[in-house]
């Protein structure tokens, strides 16, 4: 019996929308996103199935299992699934290959200040970073010797797609590679995901037919002891979101400053700009020349 593999990958960045483009490309009844969103099957993350579960760290490592992801729609064309490990750990690429040389590729890039920020605030809400600060939260994990995705926070790393770009482009031919940006691309989601579906995987779009953002439950819990609260007794019998509520309200003073100061932006800027400036000349474009002018007033040229 012929193995059908799946033939669209979104492979990333890590913090960059891809959980909202898996669900909306999953709303087209020719695309069938896998049932488990991040299945990082072609990445070798040493990530225990039996000992961690959820969407964003679970691993499927068995074959079986993992085909099984895509039968729920049997009418579609494209079966598709979305594991930002793919261009991070780039044996990714040569793995997705050997079994599908065929398939489209997505990659949605953020820009890597707000991409880091992000994941730094997000660490700190699930007790990933006790850290203070991005800056001591990024140089403690540059200088660690531990690059374990799921372990590891690999700040610097994630954020750096020129490689990734190269390695995807090469592999597959540029015609077969999307590159997306976060900035544009959500100012109109619908819009932009009806372009994607009908222009990239050249399948019809009704005029009609509404895309539709599904919304995520994200509270700033950003201390140790209101992240400990809100795993209790109390916060099971109120329910999360009152609690949320709760505790923006109450407490908001105490929370750290979810705003990125200029200083921790200078101190990124110098990690990233190299990457930022080899990916405009890679894709012929001024993207991130424009953009970091305009934002941070920072040359990419200096």
């Amino acid at each position: 019996m012929e193995v059908i593999w799946p033939n669209l990958f979104v492979v990333g960045a890590a913090k960059a929308g891809t959980t909202t483009i898996h669900n909306l490309l999953n709303q087209h009844h020719k695309i069938c996103m896998s049932q488990i969103k991040e299945p990082h099957f072609f990445s070798n993350v040493p990530i225990e199935s039996s000992n961690i579960k959820g969407n964003h760290t679970f691993k499927i490592k068995n074959k079986s299992d993992y085909l099984q992801l895509f039968s729920h729609k049997p009418e579609a064309e494209i079966l598709g699934e979305s594991s930002p490990s793919y261009l991070w750990d780039l044996d990714s690429c040569e793995n997705i290959y050997n079994v599908s040389p065929q398939a489209k590729i997505i990659i949605i890039l953020r820009d890597p200040i707000a991409r880091v920020y992000s994941q730094y605030q997000s660490d700190l809400n699930n007790g990933l970073s006790n850290e203070k600060s991005v800056i001591s939260a990024v140089e403690k994990d540059r200088k660690s010797n531990i690059h374990i995705w799921g372990v590891s926070r690999e700040y610097l790393q994630l954020s750096h797609y020129y490689e990734g770009i190269t390695k995807y482009q090469r592999t597959f031919g540029p015609e077969n590679v999307e590159i997306l940006f976060y900035e544009s691309f959500f100012d109109n989601p619908n819009q932009s995901i009806k372009a994607l579906i009908s222009d990239f995987l050249k399948l019809k779009v009704k005029d009609t037919q509404v895309f539709r953002e599904i919304q995520e439950n994200k509270t700033n819990y950003s201390t140790t002891w209101v992240r400990k609260l809100k795993k209790g007794p109390f916060i099971k019998k109120i329910g999360p979101s009152k609690f949320g509520r709760f505790m923006k309200n109450k407490f908001a003073d105490f929370l750290p400053d979810s705003k990125i100061s200029n200083q921790e932006i200078l101190h990124l800027f110098q990690y990233l700009k190299s990457d930022l400036k080899k990916i405009d000349q890679k894709l012929g474009i001024n993207f991130y020349t424009d953009y970091y002018r305009k934002n941070y007033g920072l040359s990419l040229s200096d």
